[in-house]
């Protein structure tokens, strides 16, 4: 009997250490001449390391040849002669308006350890140059004051732009890494699909009752 009391106490001090554990996050995104890429890697207590790597150069060449056989004024059609499509995205709105407060609170039990994003830009003429990087800089520092305010900060977010004006060129990186405890992140999802199933609840009577 000893020994189930062992093996059962040993169980729960198990998952009680992981629901604490945190989970690290990275992703890397390059894009300049030789390399478009995206790198996702995600790390758990040094032990198990999973990493996904995306090349848009691939990704380029699947969009072209699914662009070549889009038909705009055939989609354009169907999309207005399509009442239930309306409905459809009035009810996807509703549902991201109804679930936006539970996200918030999830995002504010995820801490962000680093963000760096490094822009190098450059137009045929320098003032288009100057004002492109004015209007990048506001742009990043928009993104960066989105991340301190909705989530734990244990860094402060890095955003450069380099201008430069001898040949058009556009080069960046961005890297993020951020973490979460695996208990807390659980419990914030789980509040997300109660919230999801309730509004789904609610939509099956209106539409039962109309």
């Amino acid at each position: 009997m000893g020994w189930v009391i062992g093996i059962t106490s040993l169980f729960v001090i198990i998952f009680v250490f992981i629901l604490f554990s945190r989970m690290h996050v990275e992703i890397a995104f390059t894009y300049n001449e030789k390399d478009k890429e995206l790198l996702v890697s995600i790390q758990w207590l040094r032990l198990i390391k999973f990493n996904k790597t995306i090349s848009f150069a691939d990704l380029e060449e699947q969009l072209k040849e699914e662009n070549d056989d889009f038909d705009l004024e055939e989609k354009l059609k169907s999309f207005n002669d399509d009442n239930e499509q309306d409905q459809s995205l009035i009810q996807k709105f509703n549902l991201a308006k109804h679930l936006l407060p539970e996200f918030k609170k999830m995002l504010k039990s995820i801490r962000l350890d680093q963000l760096e994003w490094v822009t190098s830009l450059g137009l045929k003429h320098a003032d288009q140059t100057a004002m492109l990087t004015g209007l990048l800089y506001a742009v990043k520092g928009m993104v960066s004051s989105f991340f301190i305010t909705m989530m734990q900060n244990a860094t402060h977010p890095k955003m450069t732009v380099t201008p430069i004006y001898v040949k058009p060129t556009y080069e960046t990186e961005v890297k993020c890494i951020f973490s979460f405890k695996i208990g807390q992140i659980m419990r914030d999802m789980f509040r997300i699909l109660l919230q999801y199933k309730k509004f789904k609840k609610v939509g099956k009577h209106e539409r039962a009752s109309n």
